[in-house]
């Protein structure tokens, strides 16, 4: 992550800013004052809000975290503030850095999406296909992308990569993925809480069934989100992976894009084991699995 002098200073006026709005926690976990405990938030007045300072909380607002508020927000305080004061209302609630996929744990074939390495400028990069998708929930949806986007970024260090690569395969999308509150509730999950998270979007293998919702979803993305996705064909995939990616991921992913079109091999394949190490379903996966063995 590329700062300037200018943003660490704003980032430290901000981060200053906010803690009015945090009450300690005690060693029992409750919060010292106004009875705020860990998953509870209080408004005051519509603006005000207190919030607990857990762990995961202060986890949460590093360095980092204040620079991409300010980013979203063109660089203006004020609204950098507002923006994040919404989030840390959110986080107290939903405690996203305890989120797991519950559908996953039930059915490791609930959904697709997972991470399989890192691009040449190590940005995490995900890869999902519409095929093999058991679970079409939004809300469960909206659950895979917090436990994936938790997991991919425990690093507090602002010189490590904070954006990611999504490569979203459309093999397999059909009129049971058309329903655009999943479109809806994940956008307004990556505008709201996980700010120029993004990196790029590369959408491959679209088909024109998709366009009557791209249609739908398009007004809810913003500029400069728009610049960052990128439309490409299937037989130009290459080009564009060898233009993100080094070889070896390029090999990974021409692999699992060519298992994901063989029907023989999507219905038992166990992608969820053929994973970057880091990833969610290789590590909260294997020990759940672990668990009930034993």
């Amino acid at each position: 992550m590329d700062v300037t002098e200018e943003e660490r200073a704003q980032a430290a006026e901000l981060q200053s800013r906010i803690e009015k709005y945090l009450v300690p926690v005690g060693s029992n976990g409750d919060a010292g004052v106004q009875g705020v405990s860990p998953g509870r938030a209080a408004e005051t007045d519509g603006k005000a809000v207190m919030v607990p300072r857990t762990l995961g909380m202060n986890a949460f607002l590093c360095e980092a975290t204040m620079i991409r508020y300010l980013r979203a927000r063109g660089h203006q305080l004020d609204a950098a503030e507002a923006m994040l004061r919404e989030s840390l209302v959110w986080r107290a609630k939903e405690q996203p850095e305890r989120v797991v996929c519950q559908a996953c744990i039930k059915n490791r074939r609930s959904h697709t999406m997972r991470l399989v390495g890192h691009d040449k400028k190590q940005r995490p990069v995900f890869y999902s296909h519409f095929t093999a998708v058991e679970n079409r929930d939004p809300t469960d949806n909206v659950q895979h992308l917090i436990w994936l986007l938790e997991r991919s970024f425990e690093s507090s260090d602002v010189s490590q990569p904070q954006q990611y690569v999504w490569l979203l395969d459309f093999v397999g999308f059909s009129m049971g993925d058309m329903n655009p509150s999943i479109g809806r509730k994940s956008l307004s999950l990556f505008s709201d809480q996980y700010p120029e998270r993004l990196g790029k979007a590369v959408i491959m293998d679209s088909p024109m069934l998709f366009s009557g919702l791209w249609k739908v979803l398009s007004p809810f993305i913003d500029a400069k989100t728009h610049e960052k996705i990128e439309f490409v064909a299937y037989k130009a995939r290459r080009p564009m992976m060898e233009r993100l990616f080094d070889s070896e991921l390029v090999d990974v992913l021409e692999k699992q894009i060519s298992d994901v079109r063989d029907p023989s091999v999507v219905r038992t394949k166990d992608w969820w084991l053929e994973v970057d190490p880091a990833c969610p379903s290789r590590t909260d996966l294997a020990s759940d699995m672990k668990q009930q063995v034993n």
